[in-house]
């Protein structure tokens, strides 16, 4: 019998999953617009098509998962980011934690897109 070696199996370490996460940064300005197209949505739908509180609230699903991921790789980016001061880190991910979604569109707009080659 065969066995598989050890060595030869490839589980994720600490360090690639962080690799993935931050390149996703595309999803920071995702997150941003989908809660601020849910934002318009709950006000036209409650204020002006007087829609149920209940159908409402479905849609905050994809955007309540979204926006959690989307903090996920705004904080690893942060960590990760090796031209980032202990200061500036702690900065960035005090904004990021305090504004959370209202936040992405500017950490990437200032920090993310100028580092693309």
């Amino acid at each position: 019998m065969i066995t598989p070696n050890a060595e030869a199996r490839t589980t994720p370490t600490s360090s690639t999953r962080a690799s993935l996460l931050t390149t996703q940064t595309w999803v920071l300005p995702t997150a941003t617009l989908v809660f601020l197209a849910y934002l318009a949505f709950v006000i036209v739908g409650r204020l002006f098509a007087h829609l149920p509180f209940v159908v409402v609230l479905l849609p905050i699903l994809p955007s309540f998962l979204l926006t959690w991921f989307a903090l996920a790789v705004a904080l690893t980016d942060i960590v990760s980011r090796p031209s980032f001061t202990t200061a500036a880190k702690i900065r960035w991910a005090a904004i990021i934690a305090l504004f959370n979604v209202l936040a992405f569109l500017p950490y990437w707009f200032f920090v993310v897109r100028p580092g693309r080659k």
